[in-house]
């Protein structure tokens, strides 16, 4: 495979893989097969055969190419197997979620710096692609001689003199053998990717002075359990993201960081317990192992790896950082906070909602957080069968969102609106009983009720909002009323198994990609810009 104008190999899906992952990934895989890069032919692949061959090519190297591979599949939407956004976003969440892999075993070895197996895995916002060390010890030796040049290790122990000045970007990337680090007086920077995925590294030690760790220094090194940071260093964009056995920073008062944008240095550490920042630190304070603003009245992170019941320190007025936190089961919501942040990603455990009786902007009843004057449901984990309470009017934004328990919901008729994604991923459920008084969705509203077999929507429903039932794969029933106007971008998208769609006439818009991948839908209606609208994208149409 010499310069990487040809790759073969097989392909094996890694991680306890559903249907419904499978289905998000073969679509991006039919996407990359039909591109100009990286992989271009690939065999059979299912769940009970999970392993495929593959053929592909690249401009520089397989393994190159592979890594860009996010980039173009979000950005060339020029071929006829080309995927959304949402779609891409999609498997990624899911891959996330699942800890899922994908790897790569090649028949040949590269002349520069492939091996034999790779791996593509997914951090919260892209795919990325790594390679682990062939098992040969002759090939492991050349392949960190030719990519790392780093010097020979005894027992696993790395000393990098003193006056180094600079590690370079990647210059011991990969390095398997080395677990404990010690960086002396005079090491000023460490380059972007310079020990990342060094897998079996344990132990960093850092020297004063230090003054720049960049991005992905030391990201994927899954070893890594504490670290203490020196004072006055920067950490950039990503710097030990993805060190997945990281519990604790201790962070001193003239570190340089910034938490809860994309430049957070710690994404994807899911085992972190607690950040300790030094009293005098001028942005942030620890308290309780929560991370808030100098002043304690937002909550701006709250370390992934805590359990049960959290409460919120009564001086926070704000809580926006509550994502990622599988374990933890309870919130304690104080009288002062006055605005949460309702997505909850990450958190498929948090069941209960408490709050104070003097809190003015939110109540609790039997554990579902309402607005204070209960207009507004704002988050619901109950499973099975649940019956919004009268007097309801808006059904939030991320309500019931990845609830996998709930099973059936009747909405009372003083709901009228329901936001973004407040059913999306209830992946158990089949029924929604939608009340007549229903005027406004917001988009992807089911996204992902994988279950949801049929659905009917209110009269005075004039417009179905971008992605509303995308990826309900078992929908077989829609009806939709007289007075609708709107069918959005991507709405049924993914629907396999609806056969037949009546449109009234008074639909006036029907956009991109609204029935995309309903691969066997006959589209009915009165209406001549249905009709055009089926017969320029050849979707078969009967005329009523």
């Amino acid at each position: 495979m010499a310069n990487i104008t040809e790759a073969h190999g097989t392909l094996t899906l890694v991680g306890p893989w559903t249907q419904e992952s499978l289905d998000a990934f073969l679509p991006v895989l039919d996407c990359w097969a039909f591109g100009q890069f990286g992989i271009m032919e690939h065999g059979p692949l299912s769940l009970a055969q999970p392993s495929t061959t593959f053929w592909g090519c690249g401009r520089w190297s397989f393994c190159g190419t592979l890594e860009k591979l996010d980039i173009w599949t979000r950005t060339d939407q020029s071929g006829p197997h080309h995927v959304t956004m949402q779609q891409y976003e999609r498997l990624i969440q899911l891959m996330y979620r699942d800890e899922l892999k994908i790897r790569f075993e090649y028949d040949d070895q590269d002349d520069y710096d492939i091996h034999e197996v790779g791996y593509l895995e997914s951090s919260r916002t892209e795919l990325f692609y790594h390679v682990t060390t062939s098992v040969d010890n002759r090939r492991r030796r050349a392949a960190q001689k030719r990519a790392r040049k780093g010097p020979a290790l005894s027992g696993g122990e790395l000393v990098v003199p003193a006056g180094t000045g600079t590690v370079k970007r990647d210059a011991f990337r990969s390095r398997t053998d080395l677990v404990r680090l010690t960086l002396s007086p005079g090491v000023k920077e460490i380059g972007s990717g310079a020990f990342q995925d060094c897998t079996n590294l344990r132990c960093v030690t850092f020297p004063e002075g230090l003054a720049k760790i960049s991005g992905s220094a030391f990201a994927g090194c899954t070893a890594l359990e504490e670290l203490d940071l020196p004072d006055g260093v920067r950490l950039m964009n990503g710097s030990f993201s993805g060190c997945t056995a990281l519990r604790r920073v201790a962070v001193p008062a003239h570190v340089e960081l910034t938490i809860g944008s994309s430049n957070f240095p710690f994404d994807g550490c899911s085992a972190l317990e607690r950040m300790d920042f030094a009293p005098g630190h001028p942005k942030y304070c620890t308290v309780d192992g929560l991370v808030l603003n100098k002043n304690g009245r937002r909550l701006v992170f709250l370390p992934p790896a805590r359990a049960g019941v959290c409460a919120l320190p009564d001086t926070v007025t704000q809580a926006e950082g509550i994502n990622g936190c599988p374990a933890l089961t309870e919130l304690v919501i104080p009288k002062k906070t006055t605005k949460l942040g309702m997505s909850f990603y990450g958190c498929p455990n948090l069941t209960t909602f408490s709050v104070d009786p003097g809190n003015r902007a939110y109540r609790s009843v039997d554990g579902v957080l309402f607005s204070r004057d209960g207009s507004t449901l704002l988050r619901c984990k109950k499973g099975g069968a649940y019956a919004v309470p009268d007097g309801v009017a808006v059904i939030g934004s991320y309500a019931f969102n990845q609830n996998t328990a709930l099973t059936a919901v009747s909405l009372p008729d003083s709901v009228t609106t329901i936001g973004s994604l407040a059913f999306g991923d209830c992946s158990s459920l089949t029924q929604v009983a939608l009340p007549e008084h229903l005027t406004e969705f917001n988009w992807q509203t089911f996204y992902g009720c994988a279950a949801l077999t049929e659905i009917v929507i209110p009269p005075r429903v004039t417009a179905l909002p971008a992605y509303l039932f995308s990826g309900c794969a078992s929908l077989t029933r829609v009806v939709l009323p007289e007075g609708l106007q709107e069918i959005g971008r991507g709405v049924f998208q993914g629907c396999s198994r609806l056969l037949e769609l009546i449109i009234p006439r008074s639909v006036t818009a029907i956009h991109d990609l609204a029935f995309q991948d309903c691969r066997r839908i006959t589209l009915r209606s009165a209406s001549a810009y249905v009709h055009r609208y089926a017969l320029e994208r050849r979707i078969p149409f009967h005329l009523i």
